[in-house]
């Protein structure tokens, strides 16, 4: 963890994003029908994870959990997000953050996550870190009172 924790940049942003991008690969996979691909992005999310809880858990690496917050509302459901369906029953993303990160914005465009892939990644953050991501709570371990998006 020392040599992670020494160099925050880049190695923040690589950390965050190392939990995304295999969170959103595992649901491509498993569209596309490759279970075994899958698995593997899947393990690669929880190890990615294991690192991060570790790096919070120490405090080693300060604006780790401002990230991960930053990141689970810039993947927050959009309008365009809804479809047809959205107008029809009258539903709106009006819960959405109303800042969203630039950056973390830009990342989930530039890879062309859809909602299936955003909404994977926001579960991934939820389950791992849900303290951090719905609220500011200094606890990792503290217990969730609702339940993801």
């Amino acid at each position: 963890l020392d040599p992670i924790a020494a160099r925050p940049e880049p190695n923040l942003r690589l950390c965050v994003m190392n939990v995304a991008m295999s969170a959103a690969t595992a649901v491509a996979h498993e569209r596309d029908g490759h279970r075994d691909l899958a698995a593997a992005s899947r393990a690669t999310s929880l190890r990615s994870a294991a690192l991060c809880t570790a790096l919070l858990e120490r405090d080693m690496m300060a604006g780790l959990a401002e990230a991960l917050r930053a990141l689970y509302e810039a993947a927050a459901p959009r309008d365009d997000d809804l479809g047809e369906l959205g107008e029809i029953l009258g539903l709106s993303s009006d819960a959405a953050p109303s800042h969203v990160d630039e950056d973390w914005a830009a990342f989930l465009d530039k890879w062309r996550y859809g909602p299936d892939q955003r909404a994977a990644i926001r579960r991934t953050l939820y389950e791992n870190w849900a303290p951090i991501v719905r609220r500011e709570v200094s606890s990792v371990a503290a217990a969730p009172e609702d339940e993801p998006e």
